[in-house]
């Protein structure tokens, strides 16, 4: 297979936000857009709307994924793996797989999310409240499986290489 990217090389505007809460408008190639979200991201700047109930990605994905594309940066703190992302520390946590129940008939599998201590002036759509009461923000949850091969772009680079394929992204 070809190492040409299909995307092209067409010009393209995306907005970020940095660090501090300012927007700046780049134009860029479509094929760089990953690079300069990489680029801009190691100092927090971010062009990524987290959803409400945060992102879900493989959890395969999880050891190698590129934090610096959500303009994220990760962090170890004795054994505690954070994540920073606009402004606010996410708490790395792993959720065991759990068997069937009335409630949840099919069971929950082994899941990773990265999320934060719900604030009082936290928008509700963002809020998860377990069934202990306990209110979250979740940033990211890594669970389930495939997808790693068509996301390719969302490793870090190293990891990229270290797959073995041909395909670009």
């Amino acid at each position: 297979m070809s190492n040409e990217n299909p995307y092209g090389t067409s010009p393209c505007t995306i907005t970020f936000e940095t660090d501090i809460g300012a927007s700046v408008t780049v134009t860029a190639a479509l094929d760089a857009i990953h690079d300069l979200q990489r680029t801009l991201g190691r100092v927090g700047w971010t062009s990524v709307t987290i959803p409400p109930g945060g992102l879900y990605l493989p959890l395969d994905l999880e050891p190698h994924f590129d934090w610096h594309l959500i303009g994220a940066r990760k962090a170890t703190f004795g054994n505690d793996i954070r994540v920073l992302w606009k402004g606010q520390w996410y708490t790395r946590r792993e959720l065991d797989e759990r068997a069937p129940t009335k409630k949840l008939p099919h069971g929950m599998p082994r899941a990773i999310r990265y999320s934060r201590g719900a604030r009082a002036n936290d928008d509700d759509t963002n809020v998860e409240t377990s069934e202990g009461g306990i209110r979250m923000v979740p940033l990211v949850t890594f669970k389930g499986t495939g997808g790693i091969a068509h996301k390719r772009h969302l490793l870090t680079p190293a990891a990229r290489s270290e797959l073995d394929t041909d395909e670009p992204y």
